[in-house]
Order: C-alpha cells, then structure tokens, then sequence
C-alpha cells in the first residue's frame, strides 16, 4: 500500500515539474514576455517615476522628502544605471549632470531624505564630515535643523518637555518609550540632558 502511494506521488510530481517545465520554455509564450518587457522599458521615464517619489507640497524652497525606499541610516536610495544610489544624489545628477570624481552630494539643510536640488551642494569627503560635526553641535547653517524642525525627528519640543515631567514624577524610562513610541536608549538620552539639551 505505502509502495503504492509513493509511485503515485512520484507520478505527480513528474507531471507538474513537466507542466512547469513546459510554461517556462514555450517559445511563443517567452517571446512574448521579452516583447513586453521591451516596450515597457522603452515607455520607462526615469525621472518622471523619480520625482513621484518626492514631496513637494512644502514648496521650492522648503525640503522635499524622499518617499520611496531608505536604508536604515536614513537616506533614499535608487536603484539607477546599474547601480544603488542615495536619492540625493539622483537628485543632484538629474538636475546638474554628473558628481565630477572625488566630490560627494552634502545637504545644505542636513535633512537625509531631502532631495530638493536647491539643498544640495558638492563638497570633499572632508567637508561632509565637518558638516556632520557641525550638526551634532548646533552651529553654522545646522542650527535651524536642531529639535522638530530636523526632518528625522520624531518627537517636539513640548513633548520632550512632558517626557522629562513624566520621568520626574516616578514613570519608568521603559514606560515612557513605550507611550511616546520610541527607543528607551532615547528617552534616556532625553531625561539625562544628553539630547534635545536646547529645551529647557
């Protein structure tokens, strides 16, 4: 009986995998799928499909977020000619043409996901880390992008204050993260006065 059942089965399964078989290496059915991909990828506008992606409802001089995909340290990225990009720098090629070899796409507004080409400018390796230093300390033209104005910023000014009220009045830092729906490591950096230190 049991013999019975696997030849049955091993019967079965040499009909699917001949179907299967079959549908992946008809011609005419192939032939077709390629035509289509053909005319698809002809029709294909880039930049149109880039910037639909993109929030402009702020207006030209404000941020334009990235919609679309972001790696976890925060930027957009695209996949173009062939290779990753971050969707700044799409952003920068499509309006101004190619990063010339050794300079690199910087945030004027230190906004990662921002890809308005008026935020944008070209500068060393060297220069994106001073940048960095500078927005970690508050000063220069990262000043303005300190607390809620920061596009990554999760939490406001008022909140932080009811966060470091709460701790103060016996809530635990677990309970705390849990209701404003972030990290703990974030309201304890909060309540220590390590972050958000320009909300008193």
């Amino acid at each position: 009986m049991v013999a019975k059942e696997e030849k049955c089965a091993e019967e079965l399964r040499k009909k699917q995998s001949a179907a299967q078989r079959t549908r992946f290496q008809d011609p005419v059915e192939r032939e077709k799928n390629k035509k289509a991909s053909r005319i698809y990828w002809a029709n294909f506008d880039f930049v149109t499909n880039f910037w639909s992606h993109v929030d402009k409802s702020a207006g030209p001089s404000a941020c334009w977020p990235w919609l679309g995909y972001t790696h976890r340290v925060g930027y957009g990225r695209v996949g173009w000619k062939r290779r990753v990009w971050g969707a700044h720098q799409v952003a920068w090629q499509i309006s101004f043409g190619p990063i010339p070899k050794g300079l690199c796409v910087l945030h004027k507004c230190n906004n990662k996901l921002c890809v308005n080409p008026a935020h944008l400018k070209l500068g060393t390796h060297k220069d994106n880390m001073a940048d960095a230093l500078k927005a970690r300390v508050g000063i220069g033209d990262c000043k303005a992008r300190r607390g809620a104005t920061n596009g990554e910023s999760k939490l406001t000014e008022n909140q932080i204050i009811e966060i470091r009220t709460e701790f103060r009045q016996g809530r635990t830092q677990a309970a705390i993260a849990r209701s404003f729906k972030v990290r703990p490591q974030t309201v304890h950096g909060i309540v220590k006065g390590k972050s958000w230190v320009h909300v008193k």
